[in-house]
């Protein structure tokens, strides 16, 4: 299967490789969500998400109002794997 000029056999195998996500570029001050500009591989969702943080919903909500794709938490001072 193609997507986006890319040969991918199995969803499997995509979501095993190691991606590399286009991020938005903004100074960050270590408490807010930063903006991902492609969905992220559902294995791949814990690296990048903590679902038992305590901001999590109020993070969610701001980045579904803005309308982003998607969003990492890895760079939020609050973040654990």
């Amino acid at each position: 299967m193609a997507i986006e000029g890319i040969l991918v056999n199995t969803i499997e195998e995509l979501a095993n490789t190691e991606l590399i996500f286009p991020k938005e570029e903004v100074k960050n001050n270590g408490k807010r969500p930063v903006r991902l500009f492609a969905p992220i591989p559902l294995a791949k969702v814990n690296l990048h998400r903590n679902h038992a943080c305590k901001s999590y919903n109020t993070c969610l909500i701001h980045a579904a109002s803005k309308g982003w794709t998607s969003f990492t938490c890895s760079e939020c001072g609050y973040f654990m794997k």
